[in-house]
């Protein structure tokens, strides 16, 4: 019995199986045949809702980063017996490593010439993030941690000046044209640590962005 669906419930359907396969196995061995065999639909109604691979790329990347702040945003994910500073450094931790497993992701959609809409849907992300930022600085100001007079603005420029740097660099150093922000945000972790602490005036600089081994210590 053929099964009917919301044009929107189909969409996401199909944009879900796309991103799995994707993921699974990397954007140019997928076919848009793989795609509508695992959701069980006929190749017409593929070109129904997407023009093409790369359109339906576009979509996966676009549901990517939303469940990815879905998931941030979600009521306890950030536990209670978290002061500000480890906040801060979860959401670091998270948003790079989110990044990072997404690499090839957005470098095919980077390569497709969409760069404008990789960049426009990243600003998106950056704003749900600073808003989340702006939330932890102003907890570590009431505990006393961060002594921060514009938690807003500190994070916008935190998260939006970072980005431009890294975009700065890229087109300075053809090396890191394939470099991702998750992996720039890794390597130069001393650097941002000490541009962090001096925007939010810590007490405990050292203890922002701790890698694992650092905590070690």
């Amino acid at each position: 019995m053929r099964i009917t669906k919301k044009p929107e419930e189909r969409k996401q359907e199909i944009t879900e199986a796309a991103l799995k396969l994707f993921l699974e196995n990397g954007y140019e061995n997928v076919s848009i045949k793989d795609i509508t065999t695992r959701v069980q639909i006929a190749s017409g109604l593929f070109h129904y809702y997407f023009h093409s691979k790369e359109d339906v790329l576009m979509e996966c990347v676009r549901l990517d980063r939303q469940r990815f702040l879905d998931e941030i945003s979600a009521e306890g994910y950030f536990t209670n017996n978290m002061d500000a500073v480890d906040k801060v450094n979860c959401l670091a931790s998270v948003a790079v490593r989110n990044i990072v497993e997404r690499t090839t992701l957005f470098q095919k959609a980077m390569d497709l010439n969409s760069a404008m809409l990789v960049h426009q849907i990243r600003d998106y992300v950056f704003s749900a993030l600073s808003d989340k930022l702006t939330e932890f600085i102003i907890e570590g100001n009431e505990e006393g941690i961060f002594d921060c007079h514009y938690p807003q603005a500190t994070a916008e420029i935190a998260l939006f000046g970072l980005s431009h740097a890294f975009s700065r660099e890229q087109e300075a150093n053809p090396d890191l044209k394939r470099m991702m922000f998750g992996e720039y945000i890794y390597i130069e972790r001393d650097k941002i640590r000490d541009i962090m602490s001096r925007l939010l005036n810590m007490k405990e600089p050292a203890r922002l962005l701790q890698t694992e081994e650092e905590k070690k210590l």
